[in-house]
């Protein structure tokens, strides 16, 4: 497993641009800055370039969704870019992956303009999933609690070790 960044730490602009042209990853050098931010077009990047010397099964993007004034709005979300070649295999991961979290909702983006940028820029299985609303009470109260969080990665790592091990299968 390689985390790409902890929140409070990730390679420089200058780190991901060397990293990138040294592995011959096409970008735009506009998109590449320094001012402490570890943008979603910089993180796919330096995924695409890392995994040209430790290939990548899956990058998978956690995130925490908000909707102000929607405090009833409750539930995962996993996002992929259907141009990506391998989204036939992440329909197939996420299924599994919504049976297990008891999950409503499945997205994929099958227009370019509108897919995310960590999941159309990828050049591997890229994921990007919602574990749930911030600004909903009872999904504010799982994400802050320990136990919840440690019962959804373990769900998580489960079903994408399956995944990975039905492709090492083929």
């Amino acid at each position: 497993m390689i985390l790409t960044h902890d929140g409070k730490s990730f390679p420089s602009a200058e780190e991901i641009s060397s990293l990138a042209d040294k592995n011959g990853i096409e970008y735009s050098k506009d998109k590449i800055i320094d001012n402490d931010i570890f943008s979603p077009y910089e993180r796919a990047i330096w995924a695409n370039a890392v995994n040209m010397t430790s290939p990548i099964d899956l990058f998978i993007s956690l995130h925490v969704n908000s909707i102000e004034g929607s405090p009833s709005v409750s539930r995962y979300e996993m996002d992929y870019y259907e141009g990506n070649p391998y989204s036939f295999a992440l329909g197939e991961l996420c299924k599994d992956i919504r049976k297990s979290l008891d999950n409503e909702t499945v997205i994929f983006a099958d227009d370019y303009d509108m897919a995310f940028i960590v999941t159309k820029y990828a050049v591997h299985p890229a994921l990007l999933l919602e574990m749930g609303y911030a600004t909903n009470e009872n999904d504010a109260e799982n994400l802050n609690s320990e136990k919840w969080r440690k019962t959804f990665v373990k769900n998580l790592a489960k079903n994408i070790n399956n995944w990975i091990a039905s492709w090492e299968d083929k």
